[in-house]
């Protein structure tokens, strides 16, 4: 008979052996997505890459992304590594993108706040491609986080392509806070922003000159003979 002393410290032995197997199963599999990144990186940096080289891309981003789960730690060191490359930061946006896209309407603001967090530290990244990417994935998804992001480019983006696209952005909102954005950007000290302010400001202004149309347009009703003002019927 094994004692119950025993019993508990082989237990507790055979659970920390497991948990130590499946600590470096997930270190191998990291080391293989992020190897793979790297190898997708090479491949798509090399501006002589020919039709066998993108189809071996091809691959290792369905590699990737079959991994599902194990995937996004990966990402987040590598966007966040000065040490990764720009094809290779360029590679993991598009590998988060494909891992959170979604057609399940219940499942869009969960994904899409997932993957904003990708672009967020992306739109961080000293290089103008890197930052290009994230911005085109931030404001092509949809969740509560778009419109503060794009907000966010346009504020401290140092490149005024940027800006303006994320103004664009911006002026595909109705809300208040949005048109007083473009109405103060046409003011701004960069002639291609105050230039695409000035014609975001003139759809708004369009929008509104036709609601005023309608409105203007809608039969007014006759009022009612047997009610009387103040709103009492007969008495």
């Amino acid at each position: 008979m094994i004692s119950k002393k025993w019993f508990w410290r082989a237990l507790g032995l055979s659970l920390v052996l497991a948990f130590t197997a499946s600590a470096a199963a997930a270190e191998d599999i990291s080391v293989t997505i992020r190897k793979s990144i790297q190898k997708i990186g090479k491949l798509g940096g090399n501006p002589k890459a020919t039709d066998a080289d993108r189809k071996k891309m091809e691959e290792l981003y369905k590699q990737v992304i079959a991994l599902g789960m194990n995937v996004p730690p990966v990402l987040e060191e590598v966007l966040s590594s000065k040490k990764s490359t720009v094809p290779e930061k360029k590679a993991s946006l598009y590998i988060a993108q494909h891992l959170y896209h979604t057609d399940k309407f219940d499942e869009v603001e969960r994904k899409g706040t997932l993957l904003m967090k990708y672009c967020k530290i992306a739109l961080k990244d000293a290089s103008v491609d890197v930052r290009a990417q994230a911005l085109e994935i931030a404001i092509g998804t949809w969740c509560s986080d778009t419109y503060s992001t794009a907000k966010e480019v346009f504020r401290n983006d140092p490149d005024p392509r940027l800006r303006v696209r994320a103004l664009w952005k911006i002026a595909g909102y109705q809300m208040d806070d949005a048109k007083k954005t473009v109405r103060d950007a046409m003011g701004d000290p960069d002639p291609s922003v105050s230039k695409a302010a000035a014609e975001y400001q003139a759809n708004y202004d369009s929008l509104d000159a036709a609601a005023a149309a309608r409105k203007a347009a809608e039969p007014r009703k006759k009022p009612d003979p047997d009610r009387p003002l103040g709103g009492y019927g007969k008495g």
